[in-house]
């Protein structure tokens, strides 16, 4: 406050007055109460989900599944197993722009590559022949669709638990194996929440079978002679109980379909 300090309200640049220069003694500063906002946070975009299958038409059990909540995509790439090896179909749902499938051919599996396939709607997807069983990895690019932000809890309550996810629906789950006593090489796995028949014509699945282990919920299980081929046959055999089974002697390499019903 004395009468010959100086004040300045505005920035910028102030040469001192003569009387000032060489001679200063002090300063006082006043900001503004201003505050500055916090930067939002970006928004989290909803799920894409991708579950492959082992046969057409999203049939025959499921492999694997994928997500990805990502604008710019998120790439799952592997070698052989059953990830690679299994695939026939594959079922696309919530929130996607577009998921590509890659063909396992590319010297090294990629976005891009001239035989991949990709898919920008939702639904099950059949593979063709060339990615069925040799599938190399998925790209899952989400849709715009934004996860709402959550509830902000009011002070001094506890926040409400989330409701626990409802249980998987019952399976009921046959491996057929290449020996007796469900040992030897795993030939193929048959899994189903309902009632469901498969059925084939050559091939390892009906020429390398000799035991199969049923496991799960499962209210009878029906493998089917291939002589003829069909539920009901007076040669097929049909069982109640879970556990290994040994195929009869003209169902042993010589099996044409299964029958599942869950419970």
């Amino acid at each position: 406050g004395y009468s010959d300090n100086v004040k300045h309200t505005g920035t910028g640049c102030y040469n001192l007055p003569y009387d000032l220069k060489d001679d200063l003694n002090g300063l006082k500063i006043w900001t503004h109460n201003s505050v500055v906002p916090p930067t939002p946070s970006p928004p989290i975009l909803a799920d894409c989900k991708v579950t492959t299958y082992r046969d057409a038409n999203c049939r025959g059990g499921s492999i694997r599944t994928y997500t990805s909540n990502s604008a710019t995509g998120k790439e799952y790439t592997w070698y052989s197993s059953d990830q690679e090896n299994e695939p026939v179909s594959a079922e696309i749902e919530g929130n996607c722009d577009s998921v590509e499938f890659y063909d396992e051919d590319a010297s090294l599996p990629h976005s891009g590559y001239s035989d991949n396939v990709k898919h920008t709607s939702n639904g099950c997807k059949n593979f063709p022949w060339d990615l069925a069983d040799d599938l190399g990895g998925i790209k899952i690019i989400a849709g715009s669709v934004e996860m709402p932000p959550p509830t902000p809890t009011p002070t001094g309550l506890s926040p409400t638990p989330p409701s626990p996810p409802p249980p998987p629906p019952p399976s009921c789950t046959v491996i057929t194996y290449s020996n007796d006593g469900c040992t030897g090489a795993e030939i193929r796995r048959y899994t189903t929440t309902g009632t469901y028949e498969w059925k084939w014509e050559g091939g390892n699945q009906e020429n390398n079978p000799d035991s199969a282990l049923i496991s799960g919920s499962c209210v009878q299980v029906e493998f089917y002679d291939e002589d003829h081929n069909f539920a009901g046959y007076g040669d097929n055999i049909k069982h109640s109980s879970t556990g290994c089974k040994n195929l009869a002697w003209d169902l042993e390499d010589d099996l044409g379909g299964i029958k599942i019903w869950a419970r």
